[in-house]
C-alpha cells in the first residue's frame, strides 16, 4: 500500500519539473513509482534489522517482512528491467541490482546466523555468487565514487566469509578477484 501524498498549500505550489510530469504522464511512471517506493520500503525495512534483539522470537515477524519486501523487489526489477533501465524514466545501473541482490543476500546470511540453518547461508552463497558471475558491480570504477567503491568491497568480504563458512573452493577465486579489483584502487 503506498502512502498518500499531502496536497501542498495552492500558495506553496511550484511549477513541476518537465522531467516529473513526462513520468507521470508516461504509462510506465507507474512501474518507476511503484519500484521507487518498494525500494525505499526495502531500505527502511532493512536499516530497521539494527534495532532487533539479538534473541528471543520478536525478530523472525520482521525478517519475514523485509524478506518479502525484497522478493517483491527483486521479482519487480526483473520484471520491468527494460522501463527501470530507461534513462528518461529511471535509468537503472547494474551496481543498484547488486546491491539489491547483495542486500538479499546479506539477508539470508544474518538469518542463518540467527537459525543456525545451513539452507539460508547456501542462499547467500547464491546471490552472492550471482552478483559475480553477473558482474554488477563491474564499472564502479568507472563511476568514481567512493562509497560505491566500498559497498563493492564490502560485498567481496561477505562473499569470501560465505564461501569459508561453506567450505567453498570458490573462496579463492573470490580472494584473487578482490585482490585484482583492489589493485586499481
Amino acid at each position: 500500500m503506498e502512502p498518500e501524498a499531502t496536497p501542498a498549500p495552492e500558495s506553496a505550489a511550484a511549477p513541476v519539473p518537465a522531467v516529473v510530469a513526462g513520468i507521470a504522464a508516461n504509462p510506465n511512471g507507474k512501474i518507476v513509482e511503484e519500484f521507487q517506493y518498494l525500494l525505499e520500503k526495502s531500505q527502511q525495512l532493512f536499516a530497521g534489522l539494527r534495532d532487533l534483539p539479538p534473541t528471543g522470537k520478536n525478530w523472525q515477524p520482521y525478517f519475514q517482512r523485509t524478506f518479502e519486501v525484497y522478493t517483491k523487489l527483486w521479482k519487480f526489477q526483473q520484471t520491468h528491467r527494460a522501463i527501470l533501465e530507461n534513462k528518461d524514466l529511471y535509468g537503472l545501473k547494474r551496481y543498484e541490482i547488486g546491491e539489491i541482490a547483495s542486500k538479499i543476500g546479506q539477508l539470508y546470511y544474518h538469518y542463518y546466523l540467527r537459525t543456525s540453518e545451513t539452507n539460508y547461508l547456501y542462499e547467500s552463497y547464491v546471490f552472492y555468487e550471482a552478483i559475480r558471475e553477473r558482474q554488477y558491480f563491474r564499472d564502479v570504477l568507472d563511476a568514481k565514487n567512493p562509497p560505491l567503491m566500498i559497498k563493492k568491497l564490502r560485498y567481496y568480504a561477505r562473499f569470501i566469509v560465505v564461501c569459508l563458512l561453506l567450505n567453498s573452493n570458490d573462496t579463492l577465486q573470490a580472494q584473487r578477484q578482490w585482490r585484482m579489483e583492489c589493485s586499481f584502487v
